[in-house]
């Protein structure tokens, strides 16, 4: 029988919107589960590096970014910080699939935008 507490030992995920809710709960179960999470966020470093001490108490590494991932260099920029943080080399296909989380994750963020602007319209 395997040891299911550390499934993801070894990988590194990144968790958008880690620094409350369905984020945060998702960047502390990977961790449970052995992978190093990198996540961002927007305006809360204390929340951030509550977060961060949470992951590294549970045994994994954690690397947080202040960035609007939404925005396709910071997206970009995040990536290559995992990459050097965690020592995991990029292949082609990982940077492609990236890159189409990237636009979802843009497209995601103008979307919500249109969403906001109509809410306060009503």
């Amino acid at each position: 029988m395997t040891d299911e507490s550390q499934t993801f030992t070894g990988r590194a995920a990144i968790v958008t919107g880690a620094t409350r809710g369905i984020g945060r709960a998702i960047a502390l179960e990977l961790a449970r589960c052995g992978a190093n999470i990198a996540f961002n966020y927007a305006r809360s470093a204390e929340a951030a590096n509550s977060l961060v001490s949470e992951i590294e108490a549970l045994g994994a590494q954690a690397l947080s970014a202040q960035c609007d991932v939404a925005q396709t260099e910071a997206a970009v920029q995040m990536v290559k910080n995992v990459k050097d943080r965690f020592g995991r080399e990029l292949n082609y296909e990982d940077i492609a699939h990236y890159q189409k989380i990237i636009v979802a994750l843009t497209e995601t963020n103008r979307l919500m935008k249109e969403i906001n602007q109509i809410e306060a319209e009503i």
